[in-house]
């Protein structure tokens, strides 16, 4: 069985069609279609981060908010009417 070599190439990094070595795109529609792509997917990693960071302050926020609420109602100190113990269960054998 004859083996075919093929000449010395390499493929497209947006399409993935073959072109000649040391090139990266098979043409500018290509190279402006993974500009667009790259951008895009640029513009997706920053809102990520930005509402990663918005979600992590808020729950922070609340965390101090929370805090100070117990705070505010441990100084209050005990209640003036205390409610009423409830008498032990007798067991029954």
């Amino acid at each position: 069985m004859a083996t075919v070599r093929l000449p010395e190439h390499s493929h497209c990094k947006y399409c993935g069609d073959p072109v000649p070595f040391g090139e990266e795109y098979c043409g500018e529609e290509c190279r402006e279609a993974d500009r667009e792509r790259d951008r895009k997917e640029k513009n997706k990693d920053i809102a990520f981060y930005a509402v990663s960071i918005a979600t992590i302050a808020v729950i922070i926020a609340a965390g101090f908010l929370l805090r100070g609420r117990i705070r505010l109602r441990r100084r209050r100190g005990p209640s003036p009417c205390p409610r009423p113990r409830r008498p032990p269960r007798m067991r029954t054998l």
